[in-house]
């Protein structure tokens, strides 16, 4: 069983999930860490959102603009520290547990 954290919940489809562990709790602690999303679509704007609201330029980070279909397996395999996408129902079905960290 796999645990993993929601940070930023935009909406019923977008959301930055975190590894577990990972000591992500907050944007400020997204800093260097790596970050996958879809460039272009709206949860990247959710991200550029979320990352201006809380005073950090998308540079703070180490953003991975990767293929929809790749951020679920990258995330699972932890090639990633946090995902912000529209794929939390397919982690939750695949890891079947949630922790809330926020």
């Amino acid at each position: 069983m796999r645990n993993f954290g929601i940070i930023a919940d935009i909406s019923a489809q977008n959301v930055l999930v975190v590894q577990p562990n990972s000591g992500i709790n907050s944007a400020q602690s997204l800093k260097n860490k790596k970050v996958a999303a879809v460039q272009g679509s709206a949860s990247y704007h959710g991200l550029m959102s979320y990352l201006s609201k809380n005073g950090m330029p998308l540079n703070d980070i180490q953003f991975l603009s990767m293929d929809a279909a790749a951020i679920t397996p990258a995330f699972i395999k932890k090639d990633v520290d946090a995902a912000f996408e529209a794929i939390v129902e397919g982690i939750r079905c695949r890891l079947n547990s949630v922790t809330v960290v926020e």
